[in-house]
């Protein structure tokens, strides 16, 4: 075997090297857009689902809270108006006693 035929062969196994690392190559590339594809899938299907479930249920949280602290704003008004209706019945209670002495 002369020179070149080695170099020829050796040349040869290189291409045959070269082309069946191509098919892996171009193999690995399909499945790695096929994986891609079922992420993306997984994504739209349940991932964006869910976050729209939670922004709908924060939505409903915050009205909620909304109606609470309306709740709570009258009740603060209704406890004012209680706290002005005793001390007014205290200051006529007051007013009764210092009348009852008087009248003794």
């Amino acid at each position: 075997m002369d020179n070149q035929e080695r170099i020829f062969n050796l040349l040869e196994k290189i291409y045959t090297e070269v082309q069946d690392t191509k098919r892996e190559l171009k193999d690995t590339k399909l499945e790695l857009k096929q994986d891609i594809s079922k992420v993306e899938l997984k994504l739209e299907n349940e991932v964006i689902d869910k976050i729209r479930a939670l922004f709908d249920h924060r939505d409903i949280v915050n009205n909620k809270l909304d109606d609470m602290d309306e709740k709570m704003d009258k009740l603060q008004i209704d406890m004012n108006n209680l706290t002005m209706k005793v001390v007014q019945s205290d200051n006529q209670i007051i007013e009764i006693k210092r009348n009852l002495k008087d009248t003794k």
